[in-house]
C-alpha cells in the first residue's frame, strides 16, 4: 500500500474563526443557529421573531432554550457576532490567536488539575522500589515507571500513551522514555533489552534527572547487599563490573572483533535485523569450536556496546585495513 505524504492541517478559514470566538465567549448558543437569525434579520424579520421562528422549528433546543438560553442572550451573541464581521481580517487574526493561546493554557490547566484524579496516582499505582530494586535488570519500560516513582506492571507505555494529549503526567512519562531509550541503545545503560539499575542510575546522576530518594537509594543497597554475600571479594558478574575492567574487556574484545574478523566499528545494528553480518557467525563458529556456546544476537550486542564505550571514552575505532600483497 502507498503510503501518503505528512500533510500539514488546513488553516481555519475566517468563519471558523468566528465561530470559535462566538463559541469561546457564547458556549450555550450554536453557531448555525445564530446564522440563521442572522439570515432571517438580513430579509428585514425582527430579530425577537427571527428568534422565535428559530426555537419553534426545532422542539428539541425550545426545552434547553427555555432552560439555558435567553433572549438577551441571544441579542448579546448576535451583537457580537456582527461586531466581529464588522473588523477587518488582520483584527480576526489577531483575537483569534490570542484566544486560542487562553483556550490552551486553559486546557492544560484543566490536565493539570485532572492528574491527580487519574489511575497513575492512585495509591496501588506507586513503586515498591523493595521489591524493583532486587531485580538484575529492569526494562526502559520499567526503568521509565521507577523514574517517575510508579509501579511499571500499571504505569507502561501501553497504558499511557493514549492520555498524551490531556495529561502532563503522560507527556513527563513519554519525555523521560525517550532519553531512557536512546542510553540503552547506545550501551550506556545496558542495552534495550536491559537496563542495569547500578549504571542506570549513575547516568540519571549525570543526565540530573529528578527521580525519587527511593530509587536513589537503591544503588547503595544493592552494593550493601553484594558486599555482604561476597566479604571484601569482588566478582565480576555482569553489570558489577566495575568501569576500568569493563572498559579494558570491551576494547579486548573489539580489538580482536576488529583485527580478527572483519568486524565494522561503523556497523548500524538498524540495518541489520536479522544478524546477517559474517562476522558474527564467524565468531559464533569459532568458539564453538573452542567448547564455547553464544548466538550471533549477544554477540553482536556486546560489540554493538563495546563501539558505543569506546566512542564515550573519546577513542575512535576504525575498521582493520587489509595487509598488503605478498
Amino acid at each position: 500500500m502507498e503510503l501518503r505524504p505528512d500533510r500539514k492541517p488546513k488553516p481555519p478559514s475566517q468563519e471558523e474563526k468566528l465561530e470559535f470566538l462566538i463559541d469561546r465567549m457564547f458556549p450555550e448558543i450554536l453557531f448555525e443557529d445564530l446564522k440563521e437569525i442572522e439570515r432571517d434579520v438580513g430579509k428585514d424579520l425582527a430579530f425577537d421573531k427571527a428568534v422565535k421562528r428559530l426555537i419553534e422549528e426545532d422542539e428539541d433546543s425550545l426545552t434547553s432554550w427555555a432552560a439555558r438560553t435567553t433572549l438577551d442572550d441571544f441579542q448579546k451573541a448576535f451583537t457580537r457576532l456582527s461586531e466581529l464581521r464588522r473588523m477587518s481580517d488582520h483584527d480576526v487574526d489577531l483575537l483569534y490567536k490570542e484566544q486560542k493561546e487562553q483556550d490552551r493554557q486553559e486546557q492544560r490547566a484543566k490536565a493539570a488539575a485532572e492528574d491527580p484524579q487519574r489511575f497513575f496516582n492512585k495509591p496501588d499505582a506507586q513503586a515498591n522500589f523493595d521489591h524493583w530494586g532486587r531485580m538484575e535488570y529492569w526494562t526502559v519500560d520499567e526503568a521509565t515507571a521507577l523514574c517517575l516513582g510508579k509501579d511499571p506492571r500499571q504505569v507502561n507505555w501501553a497504558s499511557i500513551r493514549t492520555l498524551l494529549d490531556v495529561s502532563p503526567f503522560a507527556a513527563r512519562y513519554r519525555d523521560i522514555r525517550v532519553l531512557i531509550k536512546r542510553a540503552a541503545e547506545i550501551g550506556e545503560i545496558g542495552d534495550q533489552d536491559r537496563v542495569y539499575p547500578e549504571r542506570f542510575l549513575i547516568w540519571t546522576e549525570k543526565r540530573a534527572l529528578d527521580v525519587p530518594v527511593e530509587l536513589k537509594a537503591v544503588q547503595s543497597n544493592r552494593a550493601d547487599k553484594r558486599k555482604h554475600d561476597e566479604g571484601t571479594e569482588s566478582k565480576p558478574e555482569d553489570e558489577e563490573i566495575n568501569g576500568r575492567e569493563r572498559n579494558s574487556l570491551h576494547f579486548l574484545v573489539l580489538g580482536m572483533a576488529i583485527r580478527n574478523y572483519d568486524f565494522d566499528p561503523d556497523y548500524d545494528p538498524k540495518s541489520d535485523p536479522d544478524c546477517e553480518s559474517g562476522a558474527f557467525s564467524a565468531i559464533e563458529y569459532d568458539l564453538g569450536k573452542a567448547g564455547l556456546k553464544l548466538t550471533v544476537k549477544p554477540i553482536r550486542r556486546h560489540l554493538v556496546n563495546a563501539v558505543a564505550n569506546a566512542k564515550r571514552l573519546g577513542h575512535k575505532p576504525r575498521k582493520s585495513k587489509a595487509p598488503p600483497a605478498s
